[in-house]
């Protein structure tokens, strides 16, 4: 066998290898974020939203406020998946996981082609040798195969991660490649579609920079008596690098601007961060050689001190690593371990520095540095090779020994990748694992307890949910699913009790309102659960599920109006929403259906006809046209109690209590029994009383209270107006302008909730409440702004 088909063999046989190794990977479930960014995104669901995806922003990325990053190219290639998986899954299913992680695999073998092409570059730059291309395959194997990249390709949504990697390898192999074209920028496509993919990104200038530093900037021109030389080959160095600059600042500053306002990194002290990063790093680098206790969700906490050991340690290999980067660089034929070294350190940068993420660390951050760790590594160990090759190639022991430590190196990392993709087939065995390999992370132990819930089993999964609390008393989505365990277990009082704790320590986050809007709903409290349907889609307008539940309390309390308005909203944002369209049919049918019934209704002068005609306007909101039509039917039929009763209902709801109370008494000369006419004029009498409430000589606690009961009562005029009049007198009283606030919110009235809201902060700046109500008015005055 020659040269050539050996070296084709060895490549078909590192193909068989990682087929072989991720073979059952393919069906391996949705995980972690892929919940928000997947399952729950309703905008990834038609290739149509492939647009908005680069123009809206960041709120077609996630259902999940806090989480909105500005990736369209990610969403783009999910919106592909999900067209392709309703195409070939049996059940038209958008969510079969094989359409997934197929196209994720290939897309992985093109980028390890990729890697392959810029290795061998990287080599001969240094030392053009025949053997070099074999040292690339094995450096391409090692990356391939390497267990640590199973991280990335097993979790969905981690394709940001894969993808951003792909482009700046894409990048660079057409810039080294076609140096003829690059006046033309084209090695540029790459690098933008991977700034649409992940920030990360941006470190391909620094990168490149590098690379034309160490393999194609002519330094002895430096020490050229010819000016004219030297010129131009500092101001060829500096165009270069002055171009790629201003792609990559102007890049990163529209994307950053592109984010949500809600979106947060989750980090808490950057100087904490900053100095636990330098362990994190050394633990990446060790991973690259040792991928022990590989973990989904690590448990690592911050290091709080200089003099921490770990801090000693991490920063002392970071010189180390630096050293040996700068010595490296001073010759030829080590330019690539310095390459490999600082490629390691700038991917790392944008998760490794100043910007403090909720996790310390995360396992599948390390493909992308991982790319220059490999050549660097095995460009090492090809010096040595060099270096003694005659007496490698005289020795058959010697020979036989170095082949089979690669083969035993690539052989266990298929196992590896083997034992993960197991790990991560389904989301009971990844959160156990979780569990045993980073047993101090609440989120993991809650996340283990979820799929003890999916199993029915609440008591189980209640002790790790009490254990994680221990861990995390402050994580929102925990009391939410031990609210939703503790209600399976008919704990009502304590479901509750969590459910509001859950929306207190996260107000602005959709999650804990919309179970309890559930559990609302299913103990038949329709109007409370209303109200928690709304904040849902106040704070989540993508959330479409929301929408349905919404939709659904709508139909079942008759309020019409509240639907028709929901629907014509929702229609404009999911116009070819199956349930969506159906509502908005019903409600097409229904509005024809009562055009007819107020045809006849006024024509035949039938009581009847009129009675359900006024029920309808009363449904709907149109309370002006129900009194109307409930006056004419008592100017005819003066005994009809069902006429006013509806009139006193409609009267309340405009406010107009003393002619609720009038008509009220008229009824009751004519039913006194009738318990329903009780009601509705004890509601308009107790409101009729409240509004002549007088607040003079009521202290400032006592009038903040009246307006809460004002607030409640949904007297939302009231409310502003008696607040207005305490901070007259009381100008920084902080509750008072949050309560008007919150009164102008439930009138849509936003910039005068804008208004008061800014006001009550300037006077408490750690206003927690006022702080979410005001970026509840800004929210929905930017949507009425954008209609």
């Amino acid at each position: 066998m020659n040269n050539r088909k050996l070296f084709l063999g060895l490549w078909a046989g590192l193909l068989i290898l990682l087929i072989f190794s991720y073979r059952n990977h393919f069906d391996n479930d949705f995980e972690f974020d892929d919940g928000h960014t997947i399952q729950n995104n309703i905008y990834i669901q038609s290739l149509k939203n492939i647009p908005k995806f680069f123009v809206d922003g960041a709120e077609t990325f996630s259902t999940l406020p806090a989480n909105q990053l500005y990736r369209p190219f990610v969403s783009t290639t999910i919106a592909i998946d999900y067209w392709l998986s309703t195409v070939f899954d049996k059940n038209g299913s958008g969510f079969n996981p094989v359409s997934y992680h197929f196209s994720m695999f290939v897309e992985y073998l093109f980028m390890l082609w990729l890697f392959y092409l810029l290795v061998i570059k990287v080599f001969d730059s240094a030392l053009q040798n025949d053997w070099n291309k074999w040292l690339a395959l094995f450096a391409t194997a090692w990356f391939g195969i390497h267990a640590v990249n199973a991280e990335t390709l097993n979790y969905i949504i981690s394709r940001s991660d894969l993808l951003s990697t792909f482009f700046v390898l894409a990048s660079f192999v057409i810039f080294i490649y076609y140096p003829k074209k690059r006046k033309y920028g084209i090695f540029l496509i790459p690098f933008v579609l991977g700034m649409f993919t992940k920030l990360t990104t941006a470190m391909f200038g620094p990168l490149l920079l590098l690379y034309y530093l160490l393999f194609e900037f002519d330094f002895s021109l430096l020490k050229s008596k010819s000016n004219i030389s030297k010129k131009i080959n500092i101001k060829e160095l500096f165009f270069q690098a002055v171009i790629i600059a201003l792609i990559t600042i102007v890049g990163t500053i529209f994307i950053i601007d592109m984010q949500a306002d809600t979106y947060t990194t989750g980090g808490s002290s950057r100087w904490l961060y900053l100095i636990t990063q330098p362990f994190v790093v050394f633990h990446y680098f060790i991973s690259f050689f040792i991928p022990y206790n590989l973990s989904a969700d690590t448990d690592w906490s911050l290091i709080e001190s200089v003099f921490n050991w770990r801090f000693i340690v991490g920063i002392s290999f970071v010189v180390a690593m630096l050293f040996i980067a700068f010595k490296a660089f001073k010759e030829k034929i080590y330019r690539p371990i310095a390459f490999g070294i600082l490629w390691f350190f700038l991917a790392l940068a944008p998760t490794s520095t100043l910007i403090p993420f909720a996790e310390v660390l995360n396992d599948h951050r390390m493909m992308y540095p991982f790319v220059g760790l490999a050549f660097a590594v095995v460009w090492t160990l090809a010096t040595l090779f060099y270096k003694y090759f005659d007496l490698v190639m005289n020795s058959y022991w010697l020979k036989n020994l170095i082949i089979s430590l690669m083969a035993i190196i690539i052989i266990g990392h298929s196992f590896g990748v083997m034992n993960r993709v197991e790990v991560w087939d389904n989301g009971k065995n990844l959160w156990y694992d979780v569990t045993q390999k980073s047993p101090k992370n609440g989120r993991g132990l809650m996340n283990y307890g979820l799929q003890l819930m999916a199993e029915a089993k609440y008591k189980e999964a209640l002790n790790y949910y009490y254990k994680a609390a221990q861990l995390m008393p402050y994580y929102s989505y925990l009391f939410t699913n031990m609210a939703i365990a503790q209600n399976a277990l008919d704990s009502l009082p304590q479901a509750e009790v969590n459910f509001k704790k859950a929306i207190n320590l996260a107000p602005l986050s959709y999650n804990g309102y919309y179970f309890y809007a559930i559990f609302l709903r299913d103990k038949n409290r329709n109007d409370e659960a209303v109200r928690q349907f709304l904040n849902v889609v106040d704070l989540a307008p993508q959330f479409i599920f929301a929408r349905y539940a919404l939709m659904e309390q709508y139909l079942n309390n008759n309020q019409l109006n509240n639907l028709n308005d929901l629907v014509k909203e929702s229609i404009k944002m999911f116009p070819d929403d199956i349930t969506v369209n159906y509502y908005n049919n019903w409600i097409i049918n229904k509005n024809n259906q009562t055009q007819t019934l107020e045809k006849e209704a006024i024509i035949s002068g039938d009581v009847k006809k009129m009675i359900e005609l006024s029920m309808i306007y009363y449904n709907s909101g149109n309370f002006e046209k129900c009194v109307e039509i409930c006056t004419k039917i008592i100017q005819s039929h003066s005994d009809n109690v069902i006429a006013y009763n509806n009139l006193i209902a409609a009267l309340n709801n405009l406010g107009r209590y003393s002619e609720s109370i009038k008509y009220g008494n008229q009824a009751l000369k004519i039913d006194p029994e009738n318990q329903l006419l009780k009601n509705n004029i004890a509601a308009a009498q107790k409101r009729f009383d409240l509004r002549n409430t007088s607040i003079k000589g009521m202290t400032a606690d006592q009038i903040i209270n009246l307006s809460l009961l004002y607030y409640n009562e949904g007297m939302y005029q009231e409310c502003a107006r008696v607040c207005e009049e305490l901070v007259k007198s009381k100008p920084n009283n902080a509750l008072a302008y949050n309560n008007i606030c919150c009164a102008y919110n439930a009138l849509g009235e936003w910039e005068k909730a804008i208004i008061a809201g800014e006001k009550a902060l300037k006077i408490d700046a750690n206003f927690q409440l006022a702080k979410n109500n005001v970026a509840l008015a800004k929210k929905n005055l930017q949507k009425k702004t954008n209609e």
